[in-house]
Parts: C-alpha cells; sequence; structure tokens
C-alpha cells in the first residue's frame, strides 16, 4: 500500500490509527467505570474482557510501528511551523509511550496478582512477572496514572488534529481521514470524536475528584 500523491497515510495506517483510538478510549472509560462495581459475576468479565482487548490493542500497536517502519510516515506539512512540528513529534512519542506503558502495567499487575490474564477464553498469556503482592500495588498504580496520562494526551492530540482542520484549514487531519474532508466532515469527526472521549473523561474527572476519599481496593478488586 503507497502512500498516496496528497502524501496522506495509507490505509492500513488509517484503520491502525482509528481502531486502536475507538478501543482505547473505550478501555479507559471502562477500566475508570468498572474500578467502582462493586464484586459480582459482571464485575469480573468486564475485567477479562478489558485485559483481552488490551493485548489487542498491544499487538495493534507494534503492529503500527513495524508497519512504519517498512511504509515511512508521511512528512510534516511545509505549513507548520517548526513548534507546531516540535509539540507533535513530542506528543506522538508520549502517546506511543503511554499506549504501552497502560495496557503491560495492567498485564503486570495482574500477573504479579496471580491473575491470568486470558485471550478471550482462548488461551492465558504468559505472566510478565512472579506473583509479588508489593509489586502489584506499585504496577497498580502505573497503571492508573499513565491511563491518566494517556487520555490527557490524546485530549492535546485531538486539540491539535482540529485546530489545523478548523483554524490553520490544512490537510492535516484530511491525511488520516479523507482527501474530501470539508467542514461539514470535520464536524461530523469532531462530533464523533467528542462522543468517544466524553465518557472516558467523565470517568477520568470523577475518579481524580474523589481520589483522596477513596479507599483502597480489595486485592481482588483491583488485581483480577
Amino acid at each position: 500500500m503507497n502512500e498516496t500523491n496528497n502524501n496522506s497515510y495509507n490505509l492500513l495506517s488509517k484503520l491502525i490509527h482509528w481502531i486502536t483510538a475507538l478501543l482505547i478510549l473505550g478501555l479507559l472509560a471502562v477500566g475508570f467505570y468498572m474500578t467502582e462495581l462493586d464484586k459480582s459475576t459482571f464485575k469480573y468479565e468486564l475485567y477479562d474482557l478489558h485485559k483481552a482487548l488490551g493485548a489487542v490493542v498491544i499487538a495493534l500497536t507494534f503492529l503500527r510501528i513495524l508497519w512504519h517502519v517498512m511504509k515511512r510516515k508521511p512528512k510534516s506539512l511545509h505549513s507548520h511551523k517548526a513548534w507546531e512540528k516540535a509539540i507533535s513529534h513530542l506528543t506522538h512519542a508520549l502517546l506511543y509511550l503511554a499506549i504501552l506503558v497502560v495496557p503491560l502495567s495492567g498485564w503486570a499487575m495482574s500477573s504479579s496478582g496471580g491473575y491470568a490474564v486470558s485471550f478471550f477464553g482462548l488461551f492465558d498469556l504468559p505472566a510478565l512477572v512472579q506473583k509479588d503482592k508489593d509489586m502489584s500495588e506499585l504496577f497498580g498504580e502505573i497503571h492508573e496514572i499513565s491511563s491518566i496520562a494517556l487520555l490527557l494526551l490524546i485530549g492535546v492530540h485531538m486539540l491539535g488534529a482540529f485546530k489545523h482542520h478548523f483554524v490553520d484549514k490544512d490537510e492535516t487531519l484530511q491525511r488520516m481521514t479523507a482527501k474530501s474532508l470539508g467542514l461539514i466532515g470535520g464536524i461530523i469527526v469532531l462530533l464523533l470524536a467528542v462522543a468517544a472521549y466524553t465518557p472516558a473523561g467523565f470517568y477520568m474527572a470523577q475518579e481524580m475528584l474523589d481520589i483522596e476519599a477513596e479507599e483502597p481496593h480489595d486485592d481482588d478488586d483491583h488485581e483480577h
């Protein structure tokens, strides 16, 4: 799949980007939400689905990195200012880091808590670390903090993309969507992005507001 003449992303890159974005926003929303649930079969089924989809995110991210090594990403537009390019490169680097740290820390949290990570009930993924309660609590903290950081980075990434489309009126957003994307198309993408981001943002805000009053989770709840 070669880059198109307008130097946009190829089809595979677009598919991986949007599928990963939807998965991450859904997983972040569910992740913040399910910690507030009482113990139940539904809660543990949600944990299992959350972990399995997290493994999918890891696989898609490594596939994306490999694909970009094979097929170089389009260069920044000439209209982009130096500071915009610097912020873009930094944001993308931090996004990739957070996208990997969040699911890997969750995987390690389950492993160190003595819980298997089942891939949709088909097979169990290997444990990343040995069982250790202190390590599980540490990975739990990393998982939570990196999740908040990831959601904030996604927000910055979205603001930058829509700023380019509506304010600068350049082709930045078009390169990851469609060349024919205009004002109406941009508004539709904006509304869809806000709809996808809002649940995770709401639960994150609730989590941060309640963090001081929040009691420590039971081991079964936090590590399952």
